[in-house]
């Protein structure tokens, strides 16, 4: 007991020193879901600038191209800066849908949360069997893909935001095809 009071007294005359020079106001103690809430909202304002800088930046087609400029090529660079700033806008506002999903803890939750993706069968399969080949998902399981290893890589991106990753392992022997498991960063 005289450690514990010694400690509290110690913490008590920090606090006052800070009282002093900083004011009654400016020393407030802070819970930690006060904290959880004060990084959620800076992260959701960090989240909302980049978003309308992007769409600032977003590439503006050619509305009145030159006289020697072929109409052909001013349709293509159209389209093709029209399809970038499509595509950025899903790629951000997917991000900030992601980072309003925080956090999950348990895969049940993930699999729940992730049932708007479009590859939310490889979340399913590996969640169901963990270990689970490429060649069983397309096999067994019935996930059509051509490539596995890239749509995982694709998710793994998606799922950074939320805590989780995809990681590849050795299930059996050396030269055996690996799997593919679940894991929380």
């Amino acid at each position: 007991m005289g450690d514990e009071q010694n400690e509290a007294d110690e913490l008590y005359a920090i606090e006052e020193k800070l009282r002093l020079m900083y004011g009654e106001k400016a020393y407030q103690r802070i819970t930690e879901d006060e904290w959880w809430k004060y990084d959620y909202y800076q992260r959701r304002k960090k989240l909302e600038r980049q978003i309308e800088r992007q769409r600032k930046t977003i590439i503006k087609p050619l509305i009145f191209p030159s006289a020697l400029v072929d109409q052909k090529i001013v349709t293509k660079i159209n389209r093709k800066n029209g399809q970038r700033s499509r595509r950025l806008m899903d790629k951000l506002s997917r991000r900030f849908a992601l980072e309003d999903l925080r956090p999950i803890d348990c895969v049940e939750h993930l699999i729940i949360k992730m049932c708007w993706h479009p590859h939310r069968a490889h979340i399913w399969a590996v969640a169901t069997y963990p270990g689970v080949t490429s060649q069983q998902l397309t096999d067994y399981v019935g996930v059509p893909s051509s490539n596995h290893r890239m749509v995982f890589r694709r998710l793994n991106n998606d799922l950074y935001h939320l805590g989780w990753q995809f990681v590849s392992c050795q299930v059996g022997a050396q030269n055996e095809p690996w799997g593919w498991y679940l894991e929380k960063i």
